[in-house]
């Protein structure tokens, strides 16, 4: 975790750790609008097996959870569907930073995170 330091982009990064492929790469919480937490893989993930908001546990400094607003692929660009965005209910704030991300697959095969050819995403932050 980075502890909380703002970067000039006015975002916080932190590490996430990821226990099968497609690999996290890292995750960004911004703090301009929309209030997001955007978690970056090392190779696209499919739209078409997106989870709920249900199967992510975001918490804050070790135990105020987050209700979620939604789950999206960013399709801004051509690399576009490795960052997922997780709708956040307000902006994080400083001593917010501390950040954890739990990833609980869901039972429908076809609502877990996973590539094109089916690799599942265990995620644990």
């Amino acid at each position: 975790m980075n502890n909380g330091e703002d970067d000039s982009a006015g975002t916080c990064t932190m590490t996430i750790n990821v226990a099968s492929v497609p690999d996290a790469t890292g995750a960004v919480v911004t703090t301009a609008a929309p209030k997001e937490l955007v978690l970056t893989f090392d190779e696209a993930v499919d739209s078409g097996s997106l989870p709920g908001t249900g199967a992510f546990d975001v918490k804050i400094n070790g135990g105020n959870r987050l209700d979620l607003s939604s789950v999206h692929l960013d399709n801004t660009d051509a690399t576009s569907a490795t960052r997922l965005k997780l709708g956040l209910p307000h902006a994080l704030t400083a001593v917010d930073m501390n950040v954890t991300i739990d990833y609980a697959m869901p039972g429908d095969r076809h609502s877990r995170l996973q590539n094109a050819v089916g690799k599942e995403v265990g995620l644990s932050a």
